[in-house]
């Protein structure tokens, strides 16, 4: 029997905690009937989680740069760093990252422990039960708190066990609840929709450089996500991608391949090919024109 879960946000903060919590179950009863239930309860204080998060943050920042090559233009020594260093040095960035992440995830389940303890009560859950688990924080007030909120790595959260099918979702918006049966007897819930991705898989190379970016890795792993509806531009021209940009609505523009910064740290730049690079200002324009394009 599936259920869904839907956790509504409403007022408070991390450091005072969230104490106008509601969570809305539904399911479906022997008689096809929808039934709900809800259950209202609060979020501890939770003041390490910001901290935890930035933290993670920067170290995982770190390592981005060193996976992409990043090299700061304040560094104007000469100093040689051999092979084995930077495989030492890139190991204990990486040794780091995992560490702050854990603090991350504990600190997390920390703060949700007391909810899970009530929702598996509430839930009475069974082996190989779907449960759909939906965060709403549409009505919190703060939005440095809400954009934390949906920064969090919930996936990691406890209450999600290997042994049922339960997965994760954010509501961004104040669609409407259960109001009717689908035909196939299920409750016609408010789910997340379909993802639309246009993935750019741009240079891989730049000019004399060994440095080559393996491209299809990420193409390989964004056709693995679920639910997503992935269309891959390989080395596109520009006049290709502002075709694409115009005549469909994306929820997410992927990039892999070859970027730099300005010298002056003003702007960045996508090479989309080997002729072809992208100003990020220039894509801001871009974007903006396809969406007042596609609301016309």
């Amino acid at each position: 029997m599936k259920k869904q879960v839907i956790i509504n946000l409403n007022s408070g903060s991390f450091e005072q905690g969230f104490s106008q919590v509601n969570i809305n179950i539904y399911w479906i009863n022997e008689n096809d009937e929808i039934n709900s239930h809800k259950v209202y309860c609060h979020f501890n204080q939770a003041p390490e989680l910001p901290k935890n998060y930035d933290n993670w943050l920067k170290k995982y920042q770190v390592l981005y740069k060193y996976q992409r090559g990043f090299i700061s233009e304040d560094n104007e020594t000469d100093e040689f760093i051999s092979e084995a260093e930077g495989i030492v040095e890139i190991t204990k960035d990486i040794a780091n990252c995992n560490k702050a992440f854990e603090y991350l995830r504990e600190s997390l389940n920390h703060w949700l422990n007391p909810v899970k303890e009530q929702l598996e009560q509430e839930l009475d859950i069974i082996a190989d039960q779907e449960i759909d688990v939906v965060i709403r924080t549409q009505n919190i007030s703060s939005q440095a708190t809400k954009e934390l909120l949906q920064k969090l790595p919930w996936h990691s959260w406890d209450f999600f066990s290997k042994e049922n099918f339960t997965d994760v979702a954010l509501s961004f918006s104040n669609s409407k609840e259960v109001n009717s049966i689908s035909s196939e007897g299920m409750p016609l819930l408010p789910r997340p929709k379909r993802v639309k991705i246009l993935c750019i898989l741009g240079a891989n190379t730049l000019g004399d450089s060994e440095d080559k970016i393996d491209v299809e890795a990420d193409r390989r792993f964004l056709r693995k996500i679920p639910g997503a509806y992935c269309v891959f531009l390989r080395q596109p021209k520009l006049s290709e991608l502002t075709k694409f940009m115009k005549e469909k609505s994306w929820d997410i523009l992927f990039f892999s391949g070859h970027s730099e910064t300005d010298k002056n740290r003003n702007t960045g730049y996508l090479y989309l090919n080997s002729e072809e690079r992208l100003d990020i200002q220039e894509l801001k324009e871009i974007i903006s024109k396809s969406k007042r394009l596609l609301t016309q």
